[in-house]
């Protein structure tokens, strides 16, 4: 939809009349040569007053063009946000409160869709009861990479703490939050906690003390006394015996370890490069809503893969309060965290930082003063060309 930022300059479309008018006199004006009346001459025509006949059009084009396209680039045309089949808002229902049947006000706001991997379409979707509060942070990150420009992220979901893990992301869209009291989440019994081996391959030393370090935050608030031992991968067959392991560098995961995998035990890698397949589930996703860490069953044990690495030159977040938080996640026990009081968070709190300059967006819709600039500059290129070709015109006319 095209609409000006300075709309007021387009009163100077009116000045096209200028050119017209001097056009035309300049056609009715001429040498004046006095003679006798011969009006009782025999044979003489009737008098008569010769029409108005344009001439030159061409010149009064250009002469025209030139006013229209500085009134024009003035008042800076821009296209006003996202084509019309874009404008709306994606509605994110979070798994807590999607048994509910949604409002009219909002399903004519856009699509519904359930937030979770994937975010389905929500009719095509029967959403089972939610086993872990929602991570609200991460999904988002998946939406607002996924949406296209123009649109609002209206999120449906509790608006409490559980569902709140990390810092608040950094997103292109803006979302509304429509907060409602979501259904309780029954923890799954699984096994967590316990005592953590880190195996660290060739270089990967620094790697091992930041996962090390995050692990013993971890632990810090709920005073456990966790065992965090950090050994060299060679020494795999020690920590083999460890309900929670870290392999880290490039070397393949040992036979032993994929052993206890399938035993039960938590095995937690990086360095990941392979596609999201069937039967992964992201567990962590980068600023890009991309996914950072993948969870796939083997056995009756869990396998964790992490894209990159533990270093701040791959993960900034390493260096990051939150980042125990992180490992927390995956860590503690789940009867451990649904003890944590779900407290309710203040709008401030929930409502995550707009980035303008990320925005994917057509052009010249970006905000403030620069709206319009490329389209201005492109009818000012235009106004002078159309100049040049009215001074060529005029000066050849007078050569002639």
């Amino acid at each position: 939809m095209l609409a000006f930022a300075e709309p007021l300059w387009l009163l100077g479309l009116a000045a096209v009349a200028l050119p017209v008018a001097l056009h035309l006199r300049g056609e009715r004006s001429g040498r004046v040569v006095r003679v006798g009346s011969v009006r009782w001459l025999e044979g003489a025509p009737a008098a008569w007053a010769p029409a108005t006949r344009l001439t030159r059009i061409p010149l009064l084009l250009l002469r025209c063009a030139v006013v229209a396209t500085l009134a024009l680039a003035l008042a800076r045309p821009y296209a006003s946000g996202a084509p019309r089949h874009l404008a709306g808002a994606w509605v994110l229902v979070a798994p807590e409160v999607a048994r509910r049947p949604l409002p009219d006000s909002l399903r004519r706001l856009g699509p519904a869709r359930l937030l979770a991997a994937g975010l389905p379409p929500l009719d095509e979707t029967t959403p089972a009861p939610p086993m872990f509060p929602t991570d609200i942070w991460s999904l988002l990150r998946e939406a607002d990479a996924a949406a296209p420009a123009g649109i609002r992220l209206v999120l449906v979901a509790p608006a409490t703490l559980r569902v709140l893990h990390g810092a608040r992301p950094e997103l292109r869209h803006e979302v509304q939050w429509h907060a409602v009291t979501g259904d309780s989440t029954v923890p799954r019994a699984r096994e967590g906690g316990g005592a953590v081996t880190i195996l660290a391959g060739p270089e990967r030393d620094d790697d091992a003390r930041y996962l090390a370090a995050a692990f013993r935050a971890a632990a810090t608030p709920r005073r456990e006394d966790a065992t965090i031992a950090v050994l060299p991968a060679a020494d795999s067959a020690r920590g083999a015996a460890t309900p929670w392991i870290a392999w880290l560098g490039p070397l393949p995961v040992p036979a032993a370890l994929e052993r206890r995998l399938r035993d039960g035990a938590r095995l937690l890698t990086d360095g990941d490069t392979s596609a999201v397949a069937e039967g992964d589930r992201v567990v962590w996703r980068g600023a890009d809503g991309g996914p950072l860490l993948v969870a796939h069953a083997g056995g009756r044990g869990v396998h964790y893969r992490l894209r990159g690495r533990f270093h701040p030159s791959a993960l900034p977040a390493v260096l990051r309060p939150e980042f125990a938080e992180w490992i927390d996640t995956l860590w503690a026990p789940a009867t451990l965290r649904a003890t944590a009081p779900d407290l309710p968070v203040s709008r401030l709190q929930r409502t995550p930082v707009v980035r303008r300059d990320l925005s994917v967006a057509p052009l010249d819709t970006a905000g403030g003063p620069e709206r319009g600039r490329r389209t201005a500059a492109l009818l000012l290129a235009a106004a002078a060309i159309c100049w040049l070709a009215e001074r060529a015109i005029t000066a050849r006319d007078r050569a002639a």
